[in-house]
């Protein structure tokens, strides 16, 4: 996320990354969430698996561009986009009117399957 304008300490203040785009995306899916419920059904429960399958249906991929750069300095270190998943955009920019479709369209349990979580660095 980009130049999103929060309140601190009474006054505003324009901030940008993943503190910043996060909330708004748990505020997407909560609102998902309340949409699903409208028409009876659950709540989307554990999204992961779903929206990397569904992402074509509801992103628009990045494919150029880095995050080495804020408005104010530039990193020589950072991450570049790509096609697909990457680790300057995740999965791209959401359209949230698509988003809102996708996980509406589907049944009352996502039933995704799965592959089992990696073990932690405890369990090797």
């Amino acid at each position: 996320g980009r130049a999103y304008i929060v309140v601190a300490n009474l006054n505003n203040i324009v901030v940008s990354g993943t503190s910043a785009s996060a909330p708004v995306f748990a505020g997407m899916v909560s609102l998902v969430n309340a949409a699903r419920k409208a028409i009876g059904k659950g709540g989307v429960g554990w999204l992961n698996p779903a929206m990397y399958r569904y992402a074509s249906s509801y992103a628009k991929d990045i494919i150029s561009g880095n995050n080495k750069c804020t408005q104010t300095v530039c990193c020589v270190t950072g991450f570049t986009t790509a096609k697909g998943w990457d680790a300057a955009t995740g999965i791209g920019s959401i359209n949230f009117k698509n988003f809102t479709r996708v996980f509406q369209s589907l049944g009352d349990k996502l039933d995704i399957p799965t592959t089992a979580p990696t073990k932690s660095p405890s369990e090797t």
